[in-house]
């Protein structure tokens, strides 16, 4: 028991990175919802299930959500479905990990809160200027934010290569042009308002990136639009240049262990700069 404590401790808690806390986050409020539904099994009552997804949940109709503002960013850790929420929770992982590595920690959390945001707004407006829409509906699931980071990464490397099961290498800006295309294709069948809102997600992501590549945006931005502006570099420098070139054309799992290590500590010392 302490060392599944220790290991959380230090593989979530005590890391830099926002992503195992987002997804330890959603996992929880999975099992809350677990627990709720098997204490209305056990007792006929659904009031605990019922309050916390009514409190959490995004609904629709502006008359509620106006009492209820608070769920354009809650929703976006709700799953009532074990397969939603793997496969939300696998996408996270993934793309939030290379948003990590061209932009190490600072901004993940505000990504995923705009990506939240976002797809919240297009699901909220759509459905009160749609007539084919009920305004019963209710939003939930991270599917929004997990477009926000694949839309970044695209927008940051569009070439960045993923090794796909069945299919082998696949660019990333093949794998956004998938996502962008069901979710339009699905919009007209089923959980139309889920599409819309990844379809905000991903122009919240796409927009996120174009915003810190602008001129005038000097606090934080990409490690290779950074260094560009150095009339020389250091050998450890043209080292990072080398290793995220390598990244780029063979994907983060051809890295060495040393040069893994190198990267990591590049990017911490670049995180901590930028925090000074």
């Amino acid at each position: 028991m302490w060392s599944l404590w220790y290991d959380f401790k230090q593989g979530v808690l005590g890391s830099k990175s926002w992503i195992p806390k987002l997804v330890a986050l959603n996992i929880l409020i999975y099992l809350l919802f677990i627990i709720a539904e098997i204490t209305a099994k056990a007792t006929g009552s659904y009031n605990l299930y019922n309050y916390l997804y009514s409190i959490l949940a995004m609904p629709a109709n502006p008359s509620e959500f106006i009492f209820k503002p608070w769920t354009i960013i809650t929703y976006s850790f709700v799953h009532v479905n074990l397969w939603h929420l793997i496969f939300n929770m696998l996408a996270l992982y993934w793309f939030g990990k290379i948003f990590e590595l061209f932009l190490m920690y600072r901004y993940t959390l505000r990504l995923y809160v705009i990506g939240a945001v976002s797809g919240g707004l297009i699901f909220l407006v759509a459905y009160n200027l749609l007539p084919a829409l009920s305004t019963h509906a209710t939003l939930i699931g991270a599917s929004a934010s997990v477009m926000a980071f694949l839309l970044a990464d695209t927008t940051i490397s569009p070439r960045y290569p993923l090794h796909l099961l069945f299919l082998g290498r696949v660019e990333l800006r093949f794998v956004a042009l998938a996502f962008i295309i069901l979710d339009i294709l699905f919009l007209g069948f089923s959980n139309t308002g889920g599409h819309l809102a990844h379809l905000g997600g991903a122009f919240a992501g796409f927009m996120f990136v174009k915003w810190l590549k602008r001129p005038t945006h000097k606090s934080y931005v990409p490690i290779r639009f950074k260094r560009k502006k150095k009339p020389k570099k250091a050998p450890v420098d043209e080292e990072i240049d080398r290793i995220l070139d390598k990244i780029r054309q063979e994907g983060i799992g051809s890295l060495t262990d040393k040069e893994r290590r190198l990267l990591d500590e590049y990017s911490k010392r670049i995180a901590r700069g930028n925090e000074n």
